[in-house]
């Protein structure tokens, strides 16, 4: 029994650091520049769009936030 606490116990340690990761990333700003033909300032960093939508991807595994109850898909190129 004292096994299955501990275990219980880590978990959601573990638990509330995929939470913390997952608010962090569901607040972050990901413009597409390229839609609008306009280059981002120096405040932004770059992420290439394959990493984005792994990103995205994993997210959504993870995350059970759908305030539109849509899956995030990608834009057609």
């Amino acid at each position: 029994m004292a096994e299955q606490r501990a275990e219980i116990r880590r978990l959601r340690r573990h638990i509330e650091r995929l939470e913390a990761v997952v608010a962090e990333a569901r607040q972050a700003t990901l413009w597409d520049f390229t839609v609008y033909e306009q280059l981002p300032d120096p405040t932004w960093v770059a992420i290439d769009r394959e990493t984005a939508d792994r990103l995205l991807l994993s997210l959504e595994d993870v995350d059970d936030w759908r305030p539109w109850r849509s899956t995030i898909e990608r834009r057609p190129a």
